[in-house]
């Protein structure tokens, strides 16, 4: 059946532009490959096409399947490679190399666009195709196309001047459309306004409309910033007024800026910044939208841009990205543009994050991933544990296999290793086993995960229950049946890689959602494959939060297996595991829970607070009464601490040790952090108020107590380093003992 891309799949392909220094870019330029060239003779031959037919009929040695042997761009070698290798090699299609491919050039909201055409044209990586791509922004590239600098730019619709600037130098010029794009209308966070209707734009941009208030703002001027002269934004705006004039820039005492960063700027930091308006193509802008919390996107019409309205066309500015060159364009050039239009060509266009101008039939890796947990039920009387039984290290792979050792019940232990080495000596790529290959293990609740690696990277990943040696085949396994997972996971994977920058790969497009379906993942992370529309470069991301204001960093454990609290202590033989394990680390023996849990929530206002939710050793009632103190702590930090980060930390119940029924409030103010401790009533207490009067001097030092030995009269915690008189963010953890007969035993739970 075919699957058309309608707006709720489009929705998850809109692309956003990042920098990326160019010493942090990998590339494979300096190796001349060539698509489809599968026996590296330096040209597609006969030869290539027998090797695709026999590898299509079984013979998987022939070659690996990798971007340059995936001839058709669809992430698999099938019928439809040796069809585009026969069209090749009979001159239907063309063999692009660096020196064919048509010079190209454009707007800088185009730039993974061109980036990824020439990544599939090429059989190159992303990076190296990022790296490859210059572009001079559309004035300036439009003027190198007219004197034949260029062959051909990626750019919005250009403006009256330049079709004249065509006109005069006798240059008829081609556009074709080759990727969706919207215009977009900015402000700073603090303008009230939200929404303007399309003629209160116009009327902004041509001087009628010059206060907020107008618009049902604050009374205050309006400064509407404008691009350069020819720029592709500017274009937008002159044929967004339609015979409206649009005023001048001078008008307002602005002078036009050169470039859509720098607009941007303006509306977020520049002097009276809450009174600017600016636009941009979405394409960009989204990016800088992710980056700059200070600014915001203007509905129009009461449609707010978004990939969901650009892909489902509610959104009312909606223009394209044109291919554009001249009649005197050699005949390879019009052959690239309908390759760019092709079916082939329009999903690079979706694999490099960018809304593609027709319906079109989905690859397998671009479409949402939408599975519903198939893991074991949850327990009707489930209570949210958040912290786990837990250890890792890792294991050789040697002389043809791998094992572990530490598991007491020897039956499964054995289960488990038969089932690694035969995926491994099976299923492994042959070029993987003669690699040196180091095996990592993590365990969390009684599930094991296993990750494969060599020098470069993560190959496979497995992961047993260690109570029975089941492995759990599909990602979905790790999450409780029938549970509704995916948009949480979403959640949690968009936090990090809208703000991922790093040396390996490039971001293509915002996250709005898993693709494809979920090859790697362990107890603790997922691994993106390396063909997916949002980064150049398969990377792997862990279910926990990395925001800093989310202090429940592991809000998907209620949704996932190893969720329930589950002591592996009594089915592993510890001394073996630190034995014969490298880099052991673990708590096994030392698990623990959280007394209370804290989620990071908003009011209705939009402004973050703390909010308790539940307790794996309190009724509903304590929850509730703790509840409100716990509310009216946070309310005063909220107000006293506006600017700085503060968190929460939460006593850790030990199972069969003591710990302090008391609340650790924490704030951060680089370079100094502060910790208060509250009583359940809301009042503050000391650590001398605990441990007895003689520990006063460490009172206003304390960080956090990790340890209470009821057995030998100790404390373990954590204290800051005082130094002339200030209190420092580095700590110290010490081991104090503690007459016991001046402690307040008042604050002590001793579990079952």
């Amino acid at each position: 059946m075919k699957k058309i891309i309608p707006a709720a799949i489009a929705v998850m392909l809109t692309a956003s532009f990042t920098a990326v220094p160019a010493e942090a870019l990998i590339t494979d330029i300096a190796k001349e490959v060539c698509l489809a060239d599968v026996n590296n003779d330096g040209s597609v031959t006969e030869s290539d096409f027998s090797r695709y037919q026999n590898y299509l009929l079984g013979d998987l040695s022939l070659f690996q399947k990798d971007i340059r042997t995936d001839a058709y761009c669809d992430n698999r070698i099938n019928i439809l490679d040796l069809i585009k290798v026969r069209k090749i090699l009979d001159g239907a299609e063309t063999l692009w190399t660096k020196e064919t491919l048509p010079v190209m050039d454009g707007s800088t909201s185009a730039i993974p666009l061109e980036a990824g055409f020439k990544s599939r044209a090429l059989g190159i990586s992303y990076n190296s195709a990022y790296s490859m791509v210059n572009h001079h922004k559309t004035h300036e590239s439009f003027s190198m196309l007219l004197s034949g600098e260029n062959d051909m730019i990626f750019t919005v619709p250009i403006s009256e001047s330049q079709q004249k600037q065509a006109d005069e130098a006798g240059v008829h010029l081609n556009f074709v459309p080759v990727a969706k794009e919207g215009f977009v209308f900015i402000v700073n966070k603090n303008n009230p306004v939200n929404s303007l209707t399309r003629e209160q734009i116009k009327g902004i941009y041509s001087g009628e409309i010059t206060n907020w208030k107008e618009v049902g703002g604050d009374d205050k001027p309006i400064i509407a910033y404008q691009r350069n002269s020819d720029s592709g934004s500017q274009n937008l705006i002159v044929e967004f007024m339609g015979d409206r004039k649009l005023m001048k820039p001078e008008n307002k005492g602005q002078s036009p800026i050169s470039t859509m960063g720098s607009l941007i700027d303006h509306v977020i930091a520049y002097d009276n910044s809450e009174q600017a308006i600016g636009y941009s193509v979405y394409s960009y802008a989204a990016q800088m939208y992710e980056n700059a919390s200070d600014v915001k996107f203007i509905a129009v019409d009461g449609v707010e841009p978004s990939k969901t309205t650009l892909a489902d066309g509610s959104y009312p500015l909606i223009s394209s990205t044109y291919a554009l060159f001249t009649d005197n364009a050699p005949e390879s050039i019009r052959k690239f543009v309908n390759w760019c239009t092709s079916t082939e060509g329009q999903l690079c266009v979706l694999q490099s994050g960018y809304l593609p101008v027709h319906d079109m039939e989905l690859p397998e890796s671009l479409i949402p991933y939408s599975k519903l947990g198939t893991g074991k039920e949850k327990s009707e009387d489930y209570k949210p544990d958040y912290l786990y039984s837990h250890f890792n290290g890792s294991i050789d792979y040697s002389e043809g296999k791998t094992e572990i050792s530490f598991l007491k019940d020897k039956k499964i232990q054995k289960k488990i290793n038969e089932e690694l080495n035969s995926f491994i000596q099976n299923e492994l790529e042959d070029r993987y086993r003669k690699t040196k290959l180091l095996i990592r293990y993590e365990a969390i609740n009684g599930y094991i995960s296993f990750s494969i690696e060599n020098s470069i990277d993560t190959i496979a990943t497995l992961t047993f229950d260690m109570r029975d040696g089941t492995r759990l085949k599909n990602f979905s396994d790790l999450f409780y049946k029938n549970t509704k997972f995916v948009p949480v996971l979403n959640d949690v994977i968009a936090d990090k890689i809208n703000s991922a920058v790093t040396d390996y790969s490039i971001k293509k497009a915002d996250f709005t959602g898993l693709t494809g379906n979920i090859e790697k993942f362990t107890v603790s992370k997922l691994w993106l494959p390396d063909e997916n529309p949002y980064l150049s470069k398969g990377e792997y991301f862990s279910f926990s939060s990395d925001d800093k204001n989310d202090f429940n960093s592991n809000y998907l454990t209620e949704y996932m297996v190893t969720g329930s609290f589950f002591d592996m202590s009594p089915m592993i033989e510890s001394s073996e595991l630190k034995k014969y394990q490298k880099d052991y680390f673990g708590t096994i023996n030392y698990a623990f829970r959280n007394e209370w849990w804290y989620k990071r929530a908003k009011n209705d206002e939009g402004k973050g607070y703390y909010k308790l939710e539940d307790s794996v050793f309190h009724t509903k009632e304590e929850t509730e009464k703790f509840r409100n103190t716990i509310e009216i702590i946070f309310a005063q930090a909220e107000e006293k601490y506006t600017n700085t980060y503060y968190t929460v930390n939460t006593p850790q119940r030990k199972f069969q040790e003591t710990t302090l029924d008391v609340l650790v409030f924490y704030y951060y103010s680089s370079p100094y952090s502060y910790k208060y401790m509250f009583n359940k009533e809301g009042t503050r207490i000391y650590f001398s108020d605990i441990f007895g009067k003689e520990f006063s001097e460490l009172d206003d030092l304390l960080f956090n107590i990790k340890e209470i030995s009821m057995e030998n009269n100790e404390v373990i915690a954590s204290f800051d380093i005082k130094e002339d008189d200030k209190i420092q963010s580095k700590t110290e953890t010490r081991n104090i003992s503690f007459d016991p007969d001046n402690i307040n035993k008042d604050y002590f739970i001793t579990s079952p």
